[in-house]
């Protein structure tokens, strides 16, 4: 019997706006969307590679990266992983301190741990809706918190995002405007379901080049594309040196 390779194809504009049905849907050729698509082998493990000695362009996210999944000393990451702390409230964040009572972060992902643990479980491709609440989480939007998404801690105020509490001084010593200058940069990323709305805590953000953070997403984006990666698709990444 011939062998019938397993290929998944499909018609689906990825750059556009897509609910879960649309984005899990599969054109039929006779029915096509419009856009060129493209085909996969689906039983292809798929891994987003990150090179440090390539990709200067963005070594802060992958120093992030690399702060964050580290169990041995990610307990120093923000906000703080603790018993009972709320991470569902986005207009207060669990406070730096007390410290001693901060519990070590797990997050999976990575394709060069082992798959019997859980930082060796693959990520899971976010919808566009689920995205949105994983940046929820830590980012205020204006309009859904009028006038300037403003939230207190620690007897301050501050604007829009828990970075600004967290990498105070960050924000405070980087060129204006800062909206440009520095982002919130987050992982597990916020097109992952493992992202900051399901993690409990397990999650990190922190304030970074606004450039470096820009130019990772695209690449990311760019990758994703190419992958024809959707929603509810498995993937891993890797840091190499």
């Amino acid at each position: 019997m011939p062998y019938i390779p397993h290929v998944r194809c499909d018609w689906i504009h990825l750059g556009a706006s897509q609910t879960a049905e649309t984005t899990r849907a599969v054109a039929a050729p006779h029915d096509p969307t419009g856009y060129k698509g493209g085909c996969i082998h689906p039983l292809v493990k798929r891994i987003f590679s990150m090179k440090e000695s390539r990709d200067t362009n963005f070594t802060e996210v992958i120093t992030h990266i690399k702060e964050a999944r580290n169990q041995a000393t990610n307990k120093g990451t923000f906000p703080p992983l603790r018993d009972g702390a709320n991470y569902s409230d986005p207009l207060n964040p669990p406070l730096k301190g007390p410290l001693g009572n901060v519990k070590a972060k797990v997050m999976r992902g990575d394709w060069l741990a082992s798959r019997d643990v859980e930082a060796g479980k693959p990520f899971t491709k976010a919808t566009e809706d689920q995205e949105l609440k994983n940046r929820k989480v830590f980012s205020l939007n204006p309009k859904d918190y009028p006038p300037s998404g403003l939230f207190q801690a620690e007897g301050k105020w501050y604007t829009n995002s828990w970075c600004k509490y967290y990498w105070e001084e960050v924000y405070r010593a980087a060129p204006r405007p800062t909206s440009r200058t520095v982002n919130c940069d987050e992982f597990p990323w916020a097109s992952t379901t493992q992202g900051a709305a399901s993690a409990k805590g397990h999650f990190s953000i922190k304030a970074i080049s606004g450039t470096q953070n820009q130019s990772h997403g695209g690449t990311v984006g760019n990758w994703t594309n190419t992958q024809r990666l959707l929603a509810g698709d498995s993937f891993w990444y890797e840091i190499i040196p």
